[in-house]
């Protein structure tokens, strides 16, 4: 199966949301999220939102990643969904390099 990557890897400081792609809603997905590079001290939090009744909410989160040089962690995304997916996150202090996409089954 092919990924959507909805967060292409960047240099990110800030909040912010990546992509939103569009998947079948009665699809299971796994979400992936690789960290490449950080600084110290700082933490990011990264959730996959989907879009309902024209407002983005939390559909599945990662882990809290803090001061790590390199990372790698995927979540299972289970059917129902809506459909329409992308990436929100926050960042606290420092700068990550990091990429999030997703995978149909």
């Amino acid at each position: 199966m092919a990924y959507n990557e909805i967060l292409p890897s960047a240099l990110q400081a800030t909040t912010g949301t990546g992509n939103s792609a569009v998947f079948a809603a009665d699809t299971p997905l796994r979400a992936y999220l690789i960290l490449t590079a950080s600084t110290t001290p700082t933490t990011l939090d990264v959730d996959i939102e989907e879009l309902a009744e024209g407002t983005w909410r939390a559909l599945a989160s990662f882990t809290q990643l803090g001061a790590v040089a390199t990372g790698f962690e995927s979540i299972a995304i289970a059917a129902p969904h809506v459909g329409t997916l992308r990436a929100g996150f926050t960042i606290v202090g420092g700068d990550y390099t990091f990429a999030v996409a997703i995978r149909s089954f």
